[in-house]
């Protein structure tokens, strides 16, 4: 029996205030690989999945934690193929300048092998499989919609990803494009996406801030309660992060820019995260600023779920500007 709207998680977290600066997955590399519906709990599980791919993924867990491996709803592609993308995080002195996007078409028995290759040292034949620049995308949004991994992502994530794909995806002549992922984590802040090329992860999105986020070109204040984080960074630099969002503007997302962890108090209640970026003018600037547990609320772990797990929030304060 699938929970009621009143045991779903997602609307559990709203109410309880949770914050969701932070919640973003820490990941430089993004794998995005089509397989058909339908999709189990643990994607790489499913009835169509790649042979080796979920032992594969397992692995690239432990041997590359900064490495994400996510299904996609395949949309017009040839059967006969699998259709991989991928997004590397690139760093020019330091400062993160966004994710760059590969792309490469292979059959379903090939796939493994190509994530493997392509995660330990790019073999000719996997170079022979990736597929022009020309084809790309100048935007690509992924929309999760595992509802059989949580009913929130099915109900609330599916209207989103239509809307985007008709509105935005559709009219923009391959210029934007839209696809269905599954889990991305962070299904308390359903419905969710991940926004490339800047990489930032976004929830609580109802179909006006889902539009206001692809024109990019009004106000950023209503979303402190959509915006989860960069993957380019740890989840206490997330949360600086958003409140250079929230006082820049849309800009920020492209701004060149280092964000790290200088000290931590003993009592864990502090941290200083240390932030360099670079202006349009190409001068270099840096801040400090200390993120400090304000307190801790209780949420629904999942839709359906008795169990309540306890999650922090936090503000930040700037110590010193150069």
């Amino acid at each position: 029996m699938r929970p009621a709207p009143n045991m779903w998680c997602s609307e559990a977290s709203k109410d309880c205030g949770e914050d969701p600066a932070g919640s973003a997955g820490r990941y430089d590399d993004f794998f995005f690989i089509t397989l058909p519906l339908p999709w189990a709990k643990k994607v790489w599980s499913s009835k169509h999945a790649h042979a080796g791919l979920g032992e594969l993924v397992g692995r690239l867990g432990i041997s590359h934690p900064r490495t994400r491996v996510m299904g996609i709803v395949p949309e017009n592609d040839d059967a006969t193929h699998s259709r991989l993308i991928r997004y590397q995080a690139t760093r020019k002195g330091g400062y993160f300048s966004g994710y760059a996007r590969s792309e490469y078409r292979a059959k379903a028995h090939e796939v493994a092998e190509l994530v493997r290759s392509l995660t330990e040292s790019p073999t000719d034949a996997a170079k022979e499989l990736q597929v022009p620049p020309p084809e790309h995308p100048e935007r690509e949004i992924f929309i999760c919609t595992h509802g059989s991994r949580d009913i929130c992502c099915g109900k609330l994530g599916f209207p989103v990803y239509e809307q985007l794909q008709s509105q935005c995806a559709s009219p923009s002549g391959g210029k934007v494009r839209v696809w269905r992922v599954s889990h991305t984590g962070g299904h308390r802040f359903a419905p969710t996406l991940l926004d490339f090329p800047t990489g930032v992860y976004w929830g609580r999105l109802d179909p006006h801030l889902a539009m206001s986020l692809m024109s990019g070109d009004g106000g950023v204040d209503e979303f402190r309660d959509a915006f989860r984080g960069c993957a380019a960074f740890d989840p206490l630099a997330q949360i600086a992060d958003r409140e250079h969002f929230m006082k820049s503007g849309w800009g920020w997302l492209k701004t060149p820019r280092q964000l790290g962890c200088v000290s931590k108090r003993d009592d864990s209640n502090s941290t200083t995260i240390r932030l360099k970026w670079q202006s349009h003018e190409g001068s270099d600037h840096e801040e400090t600023n200390r993120v400090i547990l304000k307190d801790n609320v209780a949420t629904m772990k999942s839709s359906g779920a008795e169990e309540r797990t306890w999650v922090p929030r936090y503000n930040v304060e700037t110590t010193a500007r150069s």
